[in-house]
């Protein structure tokens, strides 16, 4: 069984819309196992459900952009993780992300090379969200 950990930060809604969708659409997929957490509860290195996502094969993150950069709970998560990126917890493990706003640019690429630098410091193995366009044409998302 292959385990997909979500981690994500909504707002106003929309984050936790995408993140559901890529989990029913991963969890369709036979022998995945999809659980999603929200970033605030992984604030703090010390507490937190910090071992589900140490025990995960996979971890997608996802965060609304605000002014240029993901959001503030989100890039607290970030920070904390750093005890489990000094410790190379999640070295060769594999990463995709997902990012949205209410504006047709809204700095959503800042967004995502923030992201993507954090992944490599990290030793993940960075992979495109394929299919992420559909899914997001096919969100409810208003």
């Amino acid at each position: 069984m292959t385990t997909l950990a979500i981690v994500y930060h909504s707002g106003y809604g929309h984050a936790a819309a995408l993140a559901d969708h890529v989990a029913k659409g991963a969890a369709s997929v036979g022998g995945v196992s999809v659980k999603t957490y929200k970033a605030e509860e992984l604030a703090s290195p010390d507490k937190g459900p910090w071992a589900g996502l140490a025990n995960a094969d996979a971890i997608i993150f996802g965060a609304p952009t605000y002014m240029g950069s993901a959001s503030a709970p989100m890039k607290q998560f970030m920070d904390a993780s750093s005890k489990v990126w000094a410790g190379q917890g999640w070295k060769d493990k594999i990463a995709a992300g997902f990012t949205v706003s209410a504006s047709q640019s809204g700095d959503k690429l800042s967004t995502l090379m923030q992201r993507k630098k954090r992944d490599k410091r990290r030793a993940r193995v960075i992979r495109p969200m394929t299919g992420a366009l559909r899914i997001a044409r096919e969100c409810p998302c208003e």
